[in-house]
C-alpha cells in the first residue's frame, strides 16, 4: 500500500547535481540518506550518472524532507567536476585492466604484452571500440599508436571519444593520412584531414575534452610539436556523443576487416591541460 504525497518532487536538481533519482533509502547511526543517481550539473550527460548520497529527515507528518535542497552543502565532499583525474597504462602484464569497457554486444578481440595493446579491426561505422569511464567534464587523452605505416589497406585506428557504437569522435590514421571523423547515428563523415608525414615509427594521439562536450584534436611525430587537426584548431561540437543514461568514453579504436589490427603503447587520461595544437 502506498499514499501519493501532494508536495512530490521531494528531491529535485540543485547547483551541483540535475536530474536526481531513483534511489535506495538507507539509514545510519539515526540520519537517514537516499542513495541515487544524478548528472553534474555543470557537464550533463557528458559524464554520465554519477552515485549521489542526499540527506533528507522526516516531517512530523511521516514523510521525507531533503535538506540543502537548491544548494550543494558547505563542507560536502567536491563535485567530481573538480576531481582530479589520472588513468595512465602502460598495458603491463597479460591481462587488459578491468577497467576498459566497450560496447556489451560488441566485445572487441584484443591481446595485451610486452607494453602493448593490440586491438583487432572491426568492419562497420563504429569498428571495434575499448574505453575508460571519465569523471570530469574537462580532461586530455592520449595515446601512442605503433608502426602507423603497417595498417593494412582500408584499415583505420586511433584516439576516440565514444559514445555508442553508432556515435563516435575519433581521430585515427589510415594510409598517408590522418583524419578526424565523426560517426553520427551510424552515419561516417570525415570533418577534416591531412598527410600524415614526418611520421616514423609512431604517432601521438590526443584530443581534449572541455566543457563536457568540445573536442579538440592534435597529433605528433615526436611529442613535441603538436598539430591540430582541423587546422585552425577550433574545437568539435560533440554533445550528439552521450547516450541518455551514460557518460562519454576516452578510449581507441581500430576500424577495418577484421584479419587488420593497430598497436597501441599507451593510453593516458588526466586533468592536466594540453597547450593548443601547432
Amino acid at each position: 500500500p502506498w499514499e501519493k504525497y501532494a508536495q512530490n518532487p521531494i528531491l529535485v536538481k540543485n547547483d551541483t547535481w540535475t536530474c536526481p533519482g531513483h534511489g535506495t533509502a538507507i539509514e545510519k547511526d539515526g540520519r537517514w540518506f537516499m542513495l541515487h543517481h544524478a548528472y553534474q550539473t555543470n557537464s550533463m550527460a557528458n559524464v554520465g550518472r554519477q552515485g549521489v548520497l542526499s540527506e533528507f529527515t522526516w516531517t512530523k507528518a511521516g514523510w521525507p524532507e531533503f535538506l540543502n535542497q537548491h544548494t550543494t552543502p558547505t563542507g560536502a565532499v567536491p563535485p567530481l567536476r573538480t576531481a582530479r583525474l589520472a588513468i595512465r597504462d602502460e598495458f603491463e602484464g597479460l591481462a587488459l585492466a578491468p577497467t576498459w569497457q566497450w560496447p556489451v554486444e560488441e566485445k572487441p578481440d584484443f591481446m595485451v604484452g610486452g607494453g602493448r595493446l593490440r586491438l583487432q579491426a572491426r568492419p562497420g561505422s563504429g569498428g571495434a571500440a575499448l574505453g575508460r569511464a571519465t569523471v570530469a567534464a574537462a580532461y586530455t587523452a592520449s595515446t601512442t599508436l605503433l608502426s602507423p605505416s603497417a595498417l593494412a589497406p582500408g584499415s583505420s585506428a586511433g584516439i576516440a571519444a565514444l559514445g555508442d557504437p553508432s556515435n563516435t569522435l575519433a581521430l585515427t590514421v589510415e594510409t598517408g593520412k590522418i583524419s578526424l571523423v565523426q560517426t553520427k547515428a551510424g552515419r561516417r563523415e570525415t570533418l577534416a584531414d591531412m598527410p600524415l608525414t614526418g611520421v616514423g615509427s609512431s604517432v601521438q594521439l590526443r584530443y581534449q575534452a572541455l566543457a563536457g562536450s568540445l573536442y579538440r584534436f592534435a597529433w605528433s611525430a615526436d611529442g613535441e610539436k603538436w598539430t591540430a587537426l582541423p587546422a585552425d584548431g577550433k574545437p568539435v561540437n560533440g554533445d550528439f556523443l552521450p547516450p541518455w543514461d551514460r557518460g562519454v568514453r576516452a578510449g581507441v579504436v581500430a576500424r577495418g576487416p577484421s584479419s587488420s589490427a593497430a598497436v597501441f603503447e599507451r593510453f593516458n587520461v588526466s586533468n592536466a591541460p594540453a597547450g593548443r595544437g601547432k
